[in-house]
């Protein structure tokens, strides 16, 4: 039996108020399962960005607050998030 893929949903910071709070919508991991992968829930934190890509099979953005490289999107699709306040460097 293949093992399922895992997938980091990278989590959304919660600039509303008092910025303690990362979060994401349960839609998002439910989205995972469905398809068939398992969904860990990954804060962005630039110091973790490597070990995550180096321990997990995909991921999920949420939030939107930066863009990746566009030859890491499928079927040739483009970002279209804004610029980035956050770097992401690899």
């Amino acid at each position: 039996m293949a093992s399922k893929p895992l997938i980091a949903v990278i989590l959304d910071e919660n600039t509303s108020v008092d910025s303690l709070k990362y979060e994401a919508s349960k839609r998002y991991f439910d989205a995972v399962a469905r398809a068939g992968g398992i969904p860990f829930g990954v804060p962005y934190l630039p110091e973790i960005v490597e070990a995550t890509f180096e321990r997990f099979d995909g991921l999920v953005s949420v939030g939107g607050r930066f863009s990746y490289p566009d030859d890491w999107y499928v079927f040739d699709q483009k970002s279209h998030a804004p610029q980035s306040d956050v770097p992401l460097d690899l």
